[in-house]
């Protein structure tokens, strides 16, 4: 190592810091839940703590308006933003209210297939199905998915029965994952219902959601698809749909995405050009990074703050603006297993 090279570095990482950039911070839920199999809850105390932390300390402004501010480079030293991602009723009935008792933007990105009232999302029904049963071990079980028969014998282990279910249901198509689940509920001799905890939005309160001055609804696609396991001609209808669906419901211009999952894994190389050909100006993924000058609006990184305390969310903000990492492209790939949002806590 040369002598120069430390005060080099020590330079770099100055002028790095003095740079304007933003965080953008990925959200799911303000809630609290009997068991929080993905850590997508964060609890109503703690999201307090993290809007009045972020309104003294940091710049937070509306995620539509980082393309702009990007290209004109109006970033703030330290800007943050806000975003939920599926679209929870618990958006509206508790992330609105502190969102308008802070004076914070959020944005709120909404699976618009999920909006009848009818039905959980995917995968808190499978846990509902399996693993909310109370039972530890399972009952012979024989499930058909995608022409191939799944075969579990008496007394195997409920949340292998999960994990393996919530793996193969990831990249499959919705029709395959509503026959699955309603298998799964003839298995257990009981109804498809909605449990009031975990419901997402209904059209009417997405609706109420969108007439906040604070809070933004946006996309997240229709049926919350691996995006890159589909043929471009069903990607293309998932971004274009709800697109046209929430303009309808809330009479605004949709212009911003939330990738579904957003993993390099999940979204292919050529679906940040259909998301720009749908009318799209921002997307947001699911990879570490800051938003800088440079940065592709389509594929705009997110930090998950976690379940913490506002003097944690501070120290993991600070750790969040060091980290100058670039955020790595879309790749595509098979589903991966694992959780939905500790993959990207920081480490």
């Amino acid at each position: 190592m040369s002598a120069l090279s430390r005060p080099r570095r020590f330079l770099k990482r100055w002028w790095q810091r003095r740079q304007p950039r933003a965080v953008i911070l990925m959200y799911h839920r303000v809630a609290e839940v009997a068991e929080d199999l993905h850590g997508l809850c964060v609890s109503p105390e703690h999201f307090s703590d993290h809007l009045r932390v972020l309104s003294r300390d940091f710049d937070v402004f509306p995620l539509r308006e980082v393309p702009t501010r990007a290209r004109e480079g109006r970033l703030p030293r330290r800007g943050v933003v806000i975003s939920f991602d599926d679209g929870y009723a618990d958006n509206l009935s508790t992330v609105r209210p502190l969102c308008e008792k802070f004076g914070v933007p959020a944005t709120v990105f909404v699976t618009t297939g999920y909006l009848d009232g009818g039905r959980e999302f995917w995968w808190d029904e499978l846990e509902a199905l399996t693993l909310g049963r109370g039972a530890a071990a399972a009952r012979a079980l024989e499930v058909e998915l995608e022409g191939e028969r799944l075969k579990w014998a008496g007394g195997e282990p409920v949340r292998s029965i999960y994990s393996t279910l919530h793996a193969r249901l990831r990249p499959a198509t919705a029709d395959v994952r509503e026959r699955t689940l309603t298998a799964l509920a003839g298995w257990q001799k009981v109804a498809r219902t909605v449990r009031p905890d975990h419901r997402p939005l209904t059209e009417s309160e997405c609706r109420q959601l969108a007439e906040s001055s604070l809070v933004d609804v946006q996309s997240h696609t229709v049926n919350h698809l691996w995006l890159a396991a589909h043929p471009v001609s069903v990607q293309a209808y998932e971004l274009r749909e709800s697109r046209r669906l929430l303009e309808l419901i809330t009479g605004r211009a949709i212009t911003c995405l939330a990738y579904p999952y957003g993993f390099r894994d999940a979204v292919a190389p050529g679906t940040l050009a259909l998301a720009r050909e749908a009318g799209y100006s921002a997307a947001c993924a699911t990879v570490r990074g800051q938003v800088g000058r440079a940065t592709d609006p389509l594929w705009l990184p997110r930090h998950v703050p976690g379940d913490v305390d506002g003097d944690e969310l501070t120290a993991r903000l600070n750790a969040f603006f060091d980290d100058f990492a670039a955020a790595h492209p879309p790749r595509g790939g098979v589903a991966r297993r694992g959780p939905e949002a500790h993959e990207l806590e920081p480490t």
